[in-house]
């Protein structure tokens, strides 16, 4: 018997890449002291943001993670406005008949 559903929300319920990554390059360039490739983020993909940043710089960590949640936030309106098609009738059929979590 399901009890609840949980999701994910970068690709699953919306599609997030281009945000992600200008948040990911502007925000830790000024930190990692150079520009990131797209292949360096994306080999960190799958780390949690805090794992990502520690195995692209050294220490201190946390005015770059700052940066890039206040960036995350900032552009997220522009840059990922909608869920995918279908996601936000979906998440109201299922919110009536078990509760849902946002795992991210």
């Amino acid at each position: 018997m399901i009890k609840r559903i949980v999701f994910d929300f970068d690709g699953t319920l919306a599609f997030t890449v281009p945000l992600c990554m200008k948040c990911f390059h502007d925000a830790w360039e000024p930190h990692v002291g150079r520009k990131m490739t797209d292949e360096e983020i994306f080999a960190t993909f799958g780390y949690p943001e805090e794992g990502m940043i520690q195995f692209l710089m050294p220490p201190p960590w946390d005015a770059a993670m700052a940066d890039l949640y206040k960036m995350y936030e900032e552009f997220h309106p522009v840059l990922c406005p909608a869920l995918f098609d279908g996601v936000k009738e979906l998440l109201d059929e299922l919110k009536v008949k078990l509760p849902l979590d946002l795992l991210t």
